[in-house]
């Protein structure tokens, strides 16, 4: 009876250390779950660059010419996205947009002969112009002095030549995106598609011609400078300009 009560604990105690060993095993295989919570709601910052084709509209007559050279614009952005099911996106936010454009006007003008020149040779022409486009309208008178020497490359009655207008311009407007975008792609490889619109209301657009323009006006014409002990004259010069009126054509708001 001695030595069957002896077998019973020796048994218990080796079932037991098993059944603490298998736990200890278990747990050291398979460690516990671990739970991630990610938000719907998602913020951001975006700091973007680009040459934009806003070239104006421009009225003109058929014998004026321009072009326009599209510079540097960049856009500063702070969005908010949701996520709603099946990978659709809704995405909003404030931006700040600063963009700048150059372009030209080259008026063809015609020297005239016709008026009595001063005593020092001067023949005094006024030229009346007008821009239009979808930014501006602008009326101005210049007044350009020819000069004459009396030799071969003085100007003739009638010789046309080129009034040129060169205009460097700065507009910033505050817009507020409203767009969704639909995700493609899994894991790491992910393409997106949005499609949106975005109200703008403008912020810095200052006609002024010294500081909206930087403008610069000028006369050209095919002579040579009269020469005379080494020393090179103008035969013409672009004496003053006059603007009449001035008025900007961009709304507060655009969309």
């Amino acid at each position: 009876m001695k030595n069957l009560v002896t077998c019973i604990v020796i048994l218990f105690f080796c079932l037991n250390s098993k059944a603490q060993y298998s736990t200890s095993s278990t747990s050291q295989r398979k460690a516990p779950p671990k739970y991630y919570f990610y938000s719907d709601w998602s913020l951001g910052f975006s700091l973007k660059s680009s040459v934009e084709n806003i070239a104006p509209n421009l009225v003109f007559s058929k014998s004026t010419e321009s072009d326009y050279t599209p510079k540097f614009s960049y856009e500063a952005e702070i969005f908010i996205e949701r996520k709603l099911e099946n990978n659709w996106v809704l995405v909003s936010g404030v931006n700040y947009h600063h963009l700048s454009f150059e372009y030209n006007y080259d008026f063809p003008v015609f020297f005239d002969k016709s008026s009595i020149p001063n005593s020092d040779g001067v023949i005094t022409n006024e030229y009346h112009a007008a821009i239009r486009n979808t930014f501006e309208q602008l009326d101005f008178t210049a007044r350009v002095d020819y000069t004459l020497y009396g030799d071969e490359e003085d100007y003739q009655d009638g010789e046309e030549l080129i009034f040129r207008i060169q205009s460097v311009n700065s507009i910033a407007y505050l817009g507020i995106p409203l767009a969704i975008k639909k995700e493609f792609g899994q894991q790491k490889l992910r393409f997106t598609l949005k499609a949106g619109i975005e109200p703008g209301y403008l912020i810095n657009s200052n006609i002024d011609n010294q500081r909206y323009h930087q403008s610069g006006f000028h006369i050209e014409g095919q002579r040579e400078r009269f020469l005379e002990k080494g020393i090179r004259y103008a035969r013409l010069e672009l004496a003053e300009v006059t603007i009449h009126s001035q008025v900007k054509n961009l709304r507060k708001t655009q969309l």
